[in-house]
């Protein structure tokens, strides 16, 4: 959940993230963010079934003080956010 994920940031020298994404752009697009200098973009991070994601954690650590000075986040744009299992191709090709 958010404040386990941003619990996790409390002490870190660093912090590399890899999640989904949703922008409309093709599927496997990949984006990185360095969300130390500023906040995720919004509507291309998902928020998760809880309607908390990697933004609100970040933000939350942020506020906290808990954000590590390096903040790396690489978005992966996705093809189906429906629940199942595994990758479609177009994904699975851009993870490698």
């Amino acid at each position: 959940n958010c404040l386990e994920l941003a619990d996790e940031f409390a002490g870190a020298d660093m912090a590399i993230i890899i999640d989904a994404m949703s922008s409309g752009r093709p599927p496997g697009t990949i984006d990185r963010f360095d969300a130390h200098e500023a906040p995720l973009p919004a509507p291309r991070v998902r928020s998760s079934t809880h309607a908390f994601g990697v933004a609100d954690a970040i933000e939350l650590a942020r506020a906290l003080g808990w954000l590590p000075p390096a903040v790396t986040v690489f978005g992966i744009e996705g093809a189906d956010f429906d629940v199942g299992e595994g990758l479609s191709p177009a994904v699975d090709a851009a993870v490698d």
